[in-house]
């Protein structure tokens, strides 16, 4: 795991000084080695987190043994020894590092979309070709691992963190979108290819830019297929079971010690279960928690724990640790410094906490991640299902009668009355924007003293079922926007390397092509996963109520962190927000009239961003 950064500037050379800050400031996300590479207008960095090969070989920016092309590069290839053996037998490798695999690669078949289809893994990565001058850029099929590029006609840079981009000189730190800051009050994240910052973007999972002759262009090289696949439910769960037994295998692969994030739902036992038998070692487990009951999965982790051993016959460390509100708000003040634009998903801030306890031990962890997504675990999924039944079995004129007051989220009273407010909506396209949203446009005419936005995130082609549309929505939007973003600014913050197995590939592919109702049966969510592995999970886990990795925010915005969110909140730009709508909004939370905990917590962001890039 590493951080890249590069630039070229049109008129002028690159700036050796420069490079080295941008390299400084991705410091965490490679502790072991630096380098940096120049040649005329153009220079690239790097730091690395060792893994695979930690000796001098790996050694990046990384050369041809011609000097024509230069690589930095981020992630892993799991499938390198195979490629390595099967595909570059004639090649003369000097290093054992994937990053020579993936440069073979690249100069025995060509910067493609077919050579990148080869690689098993996850990465971002820069390749420099000297004698034609050009410059590609690519990033993983899911967008595992972050890459940002600035671009103004004149000059082009490009980086892991927006930190790095930040340190040259032609970024204008004041120069911020509104619809960004739109996007993000309304979905806790920036999703897409857009940042806060004007000039400044993401490129998009499996996608590929090709910088030449001051111009660059952009490709994408993976799509998810959704076509649907002729499977029996028996064969589907054997297949899966091996597909998700191989990505394990592949990803215990590492010259460092390894753990496993270990909560207490199905993914991670799943991870931890395989993992335990497949590991020639006894690998430990970490697991995070709170002293708020209503969010504190820790009894649940430590009974999978319990059970994973007694299967196993392994005597398995498992370490715990809680978050603390007071110690919450200094984590979080980093966090955004470290995420270098507005981020509000507040799981963020006990998966950092656990990145940093595992990292006393461990440099590598498996988690859960991707399960979620790829076989339907959140409610919202069957939600979307259960809407379009309410909206056939009561009329929409009437269900207002049916919406009780509700004064906090994770009520029965609050869900109730959410879920038939959102199904009044008429199309599904609306409704599911309303969930994934928390309704944030209700707040935006009396947030704001001008309109300052009209467009919303696009919706892909609805599908059949409604549980599939949302699923693909997440898949271009929140899965990489939040999803994949918590677990790179978590890990790298604590420079640890975390690997899911569900992200592999072949296991995302076959469950793209299953049919819903393998994945979403009536109150069943993951039903294929909860079958097919029913043989190495604690029993009753499959059916426990999903808890999700839910944090005792609202309750902190009233206790510790009241008065310093009062005061950042009560002090952002009068020329934006309404500040008697702010100080109203914080009144009705503080008395529990009502619970604005998501779009508080969102300001709250935005605030500490702002005063952190003054």
């Amino acid at each position: 795991m590493s951080g890249l950064a590069g630039y070229i500037r049109k008129n002028g050379n690159a700036d050796e000084t420069l490079l080295l800050r941008m390299a400084d400031a991705m410091h965490q996300r490679g502790p072991d080695d630096s380098g940096i590479f120049l040649d005329r207008n153009i220079g690239l960095a790097h730091t690395r987190l060792a893994v695979i090969d930690q000796t001098e070989t790996g050694h990046q920016p990384f050369q041809s043994p011609d000097g024509r092309y230069t690589l930095v590069f981020n992630g892993e290839i799991f499938n390198a020894a195979e490629l390595r053996k099967q595909v570059l037998g004639d090649y003369s490798f000097r290093s054992y590092s994937d990053t020579e695999v993936l440069l073979a690669m690249l100069i025995k078949f060509g910067f493609s979309a077919e050579t990148l289809q080869k690689l098993n893994g996850f990465f971002a990565f820069a390749l420099y070709d000297k004698r034609e001058k050009t410059l590609f850029l690519a990033r993983d099929r899911f967008g595992v691992k972050p890459l940002f590029y600035f671009a103004n006609g004149e000059d082009f840079a490009f980086a892991s963190t927006l930190e790095a981009l930040k340190q040259t000189p032609f970024f204008n730190r004041k120069a911020y979108r509104k619809d960004a800051l739109l996007d993000f009050l309304s979905l806790q994240y920036i999703p897409r290819e857009k940042t806060i910052y004007e000039n400044v973007f993401k490129l998009l999972p499996g996608h590929t830019l090709t910088w030449k002759n001051g111009s660059f262009s952009l490709d994408r090289w993976y799509t998810p297929d959704f076509r649907e696949r002729k499977i029996s439910y028996k064969d589907a769960c054997s297949e899966l079971t091996d597909l998700v037994t191989a990505s394990v295998r592949r990803a215990l692969t590492a010259d460092v010690p390894l753990g496993i994030f270990l909560s207490g739902g199905l993914d991670s036992a799943i991870t931890a279960a395989l993992a335990i038998r497949l590991a020639g070692q006894k690998l430990p487990l970490y697991s995070v928690g709170f002293s708020d009951p209503r969010y504190d999965e820790l009894d649940h982790a430590r009974e999978t724990a319990a059970f994973l051993m007694e299967q196993s016959g392994k005597k398995l460390e498992h370490r715990t640790v809680q978050v603390e509100s007071a110690y919450a708000l200094d984590l979080l003040r980093n966090l955004i410094r470290q995420s270098g634009e507005p981020y509000a998903d507040a799981s963020l801030l006990p998966f950092s906490r656990l990145c940093a306890f595992a990292k006393e031990d461990i440099s590598v962890a498996l988690t859960g991640d991707a399960a979620d997504e790829f076989f339907y675990g959140y409610d919202r999924y069957r939600a979307m299902r259960l809407f379009r039944l309410a909206r056939i079995f009561l009329p929409c004129g009437l269900l207002h009668f049916f919406v009780p007051k509700g004064k906090g989220e994770r009520t029965f009273s609050g869900r109730a009355e959410r879920f038939l407010r959102i199904a009044r909506v008429s199309d599904e396209r609306s409704r599911y924007l309303s969930i994934v949203t928390h309704d944030a446009r209700k707040y935006f005419k009396d947030l704001f003293l001008e309109e300052l936005y009209s467009g919303g995130v696009g919706m892909p082609g609805e599908a059949p079922d409604p549980a599939d549309s949302a699923a693909r929505f997440d898949l271009l939007t929140y899965f990489p926007g939040d999803v994949l973003t918590k677990s790179d600014i978590g890990s790298m913050s604590a420079g640890l390397e975390v690997r899911s197995p569900f992200l592999d590939h072949p296991v995302a592919d076959f469950a793209f092509s299953l049919p819903a109702d393998y994945k979403l049966c009536g109150r069943k969510r993951k039903r294929i996963l909860a079958d097919a592995f029913k043989d190495v999970l604690p029993p009753g886990l499959a059916s426990r109520p999903k808890r999700g990795f839910g944090v005792p925010v609202g309750e902190w915005l009233r206790g510790d962190w009241h008065d310093e969110m009062k005061r950042l909140l009560l002090n952002l730009p009068q020329e934006i927000f309404r500040r008697d709508t702010i100080a109203r909004l914080i009144a009705e939370h503080d008395s529990r009239h009502a619970d604005h905990t998501y779009m508080l917590y969102s300001l709250l962001v935005y605030a500490l961003f702002a005063e952190s890039e003054s």
